[in-house]
């Protein structure tokens, strides 16, 4: 293991980016190891019941939801994009940032001056308004 020289300062960045996630990662790594060492490695091999069978598979599924959502949120993170999901969530962030721009904007005009165009979706509102709000001079 390579372990990079970082400042104190540096390693509460990280901490604070990461550690959110990493007690669900480790709370997944236990049960995974529950179920490995319950039911594979050194146990010894004997049928299941379909409720323990569906037991483990809901197991599991929370361990690659866990994982998943920390791949996920290390990738929004650092502002990659290899995880599936990434491209929803920055389009959601997209809009979500237009929304608040014209709301900014629609709470200092008017309504006599943005009325007009409350029916426009926020991409084609936006410079609408921007060129409004110069006119006015905040």
């Amino acid at each position: 293991m390579y372990i990079e020289r970082t400042t104190s300062a540096e390693r509460m960045i990280i901490a604070q980016a990461v550690d959110g996630i990493f007690a669900d990662i480790m709370r997944a790594r236990r049960m995974l190891m529950d179920v490995l060492s319950d039911h594979f490695e050194y146990a010894e091999q004997k049928a299941i019941s379909k409720e323990d069978a569906e037991r483990m598979a809901d197991i599991l599924h929370s361990i690659n939801v866990t994982l998943w959502a920390a791949e996920l949120e290390y990738d929004l993170t650092t502002g990659e994009n290899r995880a599936p999901g990434c491209d929803s969530y920055y389009e959601c962030a997209r809009r979500a940032q237009l929304a608040r721009d014209v709301e900014q904007l629609r709470d200092k005009l008017t309504y006599k001056e943005t009325a007009p165009y409350a029916e426009l979706d926020d991409e084609t509102a936006l410079p609408i308004l921007r060129e409004i709000a110069e006119k006015v001079r905040f």
